[in-house]
């Protein structure tokens, strides 16, 4: 009837672990109104703000699969809870270092089982060229419960993609810093240098005036110390791009102009 209240009610619903449903509380009927555990955003490595408080599940048989490119992880959605009814995603770790904290670096949706880190290339056979990156990864809940961590995979950490060479040496005092190129503007290539204070991962990257990136031209672990590297610009047209630095404790970006 037009102009009528609204009435809400609460419902209590108890849910069977043994048979993993929703039941109207004190009562073998079915809730059917369970399809919000599927209700993800798009792509699928994204999930909404689901919650429950169920105690998720840890994942299994966690591999890395790649032998170049990009580190590529696989894992099986746990034995006890295959559809995902105790969890709502899986927190993705990674260590940079043997003597580094974990970090979550990322999180993916309950239904995904893989994920591609493109921040790292690996290059040539795994431990033969330093030490190794780590993962792991855990199943969570959406209120601060997590599973226990699978067993860790590891992958040789990445090396520098293009020739770059150490000015200076460890014992100077230095600030972190990354420099103007030379020359700038430049034609086809430039000179970036850049200083560190002490020993962190660093990564050196190019991007067009989109923030496409265009070069990685330095992802690797370094000493203290004074570097340079070349980027060439040969494939590229005129215009301006720009380049930035990250470490473990400092970030800056800089631009500069091809003209050809």
């Amino acid at each position: 009837m037009p102009g009528s209240p609204v009435k809400f009610i609460d419902l209590n619903i108890d849910f069977d672990v043994t048979t993993l449903s929703f039941y109207y509380s004190g009562t073998q009927t079915p809730f059917q109104s369970t399809t919000i555990w599927n209700e993800f955003t798009t792509p699928p490595h994204q999930i909404i703000n689901i919650k429950t408080g169920l105690l998720p599940a840890p994942p299994t048989n966690l591999v890395q699969t790649a032998t170049t490119g990009h580190p590529h992880l696989q894992w099986s959605h746990p034995t006890e809870d295959p559809e995902g009814t105790f969890r709502t995603g899986y927190n993705i770790y990674r260590r940079l270092l043997p003597d580094h904290d974990w970090e979550v670096f990322a999180t993916v949706a309950k239904n995904v089982n893989s994920f591609i880190d493109n921040s790292y290339e690996i290059v040539g056979n795994m431990g033969t060229h330093g030490q190794p990156i780590s993962y792991r990864i855990s199943a969570i809940n959406g209120i601060g419960f997590e599973s226990d961590r699978t067993d860790t995979v590891q992958v040789k950490r990445p090396s520098i993609n293009f020739p770059e060479k150490k000015k200076g040496q460890s014992n100077q005092v230095l600030d972190n810093s990354l420099s103007q190129c030379y020359p700038n503007p430049f034609n086809p290539s430039t000179n970036i240098s850049y200083n560190l204070a002490e020993k962190s991962f660093v990564e050196i990257a190019v991007y067009d005036n989109l923030g496409r990136e265009i070069e990685k031209l330095v992802s690797d672990i370094k000493d203290k110390g004074i570097y340079e590297v070349e980027f060439n610009a040969r494939n590229l047209s005129s215009g301006t791009y720009f380049y930035s630095i990250k470490t473990d404790k400092f970030r800056t970006i800089r631009k500069m102009l091809l003209l050809k």
